[in-house]
């Protein structure tokens, strides 16, 4: 029997669902058995995420898996169980991973990047010329890279030298059926990261947004922590002036549940960045899905399929008062018959492309993958 090991640089169930989604759906077309290989985290909880046909294991280093050396522990670990299972099929899901490939001991049929995030910060760090060439050596091993965005894809391709017929671009598209509730709660949902310097952080806990009924999950990240929690502890002492709500963090399968009941979806990472203007959201693919329209900043994939499906609304700018402006004209639209023209334009696009059967189908036609 074919065997497929995924190496995945997070642990499953609060982001990225794509790590199991491919994993399981590559499995399904060969009829193959299934790993997935996850770090340990000490602030991320193991889910029981029910995987059919998947082994989930999770590996324990001395130190964070996501310090230089707590990385490198982590990489050798995992090559060590490759190595003795010998995997047909090998899944990647991060640069920071490609030493793993060096310590291959044998050519798997197939060496596949799951390019969730992107190579910019590598190439913009010191010393990051030794990197890129040592990114673009381990590179030539890979058979098939999947990237997330068409911007983001020519930035990398570019840099390491990818040959075309080796990518695809596969949307971050959920794999959950349609579902619209129609019983709103006539609330916005934010889901994300909570980092000042590189999302909607920097605005969602202003005094300026208090007014409005926003609804916010997330960890604090970033180096502006301490900054956001005294915004946070500022909107508390408003009392009833204040209709932000910030929840934490919760596991993809809790924010699912909760999902369908808003009536719009905001998204916003700030263009600091080629890979940050150039964002392909989870929850972007996840609102629609979930018959939530999205409320968004003009990032180019995201705007060009609002724009197709009218789906939603795409902000002018990526500034406060444009966020501010268009939760005002979202709330005049929950009022009229386009929210309910919205809510078909949803279910549209998801019947139509932004669903995970569609795109894996796709893939599938374009490498072939019962001939592996």
């Amino acid at each position: 029997m074919l065997r497929i090991m995924t190496i995945a640089d997070t642990v499953l169930g609060y982001g990225s669902p794509q790590i199991a989604k491919l994993t399981e759906s590559i499995g399904r077309e060969l009829q193959a058995a299934s790993q997935i290989l996850q770090p340990l985290l000490p602030q991320r909880a193991v889910i029981d995420l029910n995987l059919s046909n998947i082994t989930l294991e999770t590996v324990a280093t001395s130190i964070h898996p996501y310090t230089a050396v707590g990385r490198g522990e982590y990489i050798n670990k995992c090559v060590k169980v490759v190595n003795e299972i010998r995997p047909d099929i090998v899944i990647i899901t991060n640069y920071v991973l490609f030493d793993f490939i060096d310590g291959l001991k044998y050519k798997p049929k197939k060496l596949i990047h799951l390019a969730l995030e992107d190579l910019e910060p590598i190439s913009m760090a010191k010393n990051a010329s030794c990197r890129v060439e040592q990114l673009k050596r381990q590179g030539e091993k890979i058979d098939i890279w999947l990237f997330p965005e068409s911007n983001r894809a020519q930035y990398d391709i570019e840099l390491l030298e990818i040959q075309w017929r080796r990518v695809f671009i596969f949307y971050n598209v959920s794999s959950d059926s349609f579902l619209v509730n129609k019983d709103k709660n006539e609330r916005f949902i934010y889901a994300g990261t909570l980092d000042a310097d590189i999302s909607v952080g920097k605005y969602i806990f202003d005094a300026e947004m208090a007014p409005y009924p926003v609804d916010v999950y997330g960890d604090l990240q970033g180096t502006s922590k301490d900054k956001m929690k005294e915004k946070l502890d500022h909107l508390k002492r408003l009392g009833k002036r204040n209709r932000v709500k910030w929840h934490g963090q919760i596991p993809k399968v809790a924010l699912d549940k909760v999902l369908p009941e808003y009536s719009f979806s905001l998204l916003l990472w700030l263009p600091v960045r080629h890979a940050l203007l150039n964002a392909a959201p989870n929850k972007f693919f996840q609102s629609i899905a979930a018959g939530v329209p999205v409320i968004s900043a003009p990032h180019p994939q995201i705007k060009v399929l609002i724009e197709r499906y009218g789906c939603g609304l795409v902000l002018d700018g990526w500034e406060r008062h444009q966020l501010i402006n268009g939760i005002r004209k979202a709330k005049r639209v929950m009022e009229s018959s386009v929210y309910d023209e919205m809510l078909k334009n949803c279910k549209h696009a998801t019947s139509t492309e932004l669903c995970w059967d569609i795109q894996f189908s796709k893939f599938d036609k374009r490498f072939n993958i019962k001939d592996w």
